[in-house]
């Protein structure tokens, strides 16, 4: 039993990973207004975390001492 929950598991995993599953841009670039700025805005925040983690849902944090 244990043996298939491995494998399930690591299914499940290399499924979430593929190149497949991550996200791709749609279609040609829009100009950005007022009506879509907070979508652009939350498009281009996401794209920098990533971009700073490495992947979509990997574990990543930016934590910093403050000076006292």
């Amino acid at each position: 039993m244990n043996h298939l929950c491995s494998l399930i598991l690591a299914g499940l995993v290399l499924a979430a990973t593929s190149p497949f599953a991550q996200a791709q841009p749609q279609g040609p670039l829009n100009p950005v207004t007022a009506n879509n700025f907070t979508r652009a805005e939350s498009d281009a925040y996401f794209a920098s975390i990533v971009k700073l983690a490495g992947a979509p849902g990997k574990f990543f944090h930016r934590l910093q001492n403050s000076l006292m």
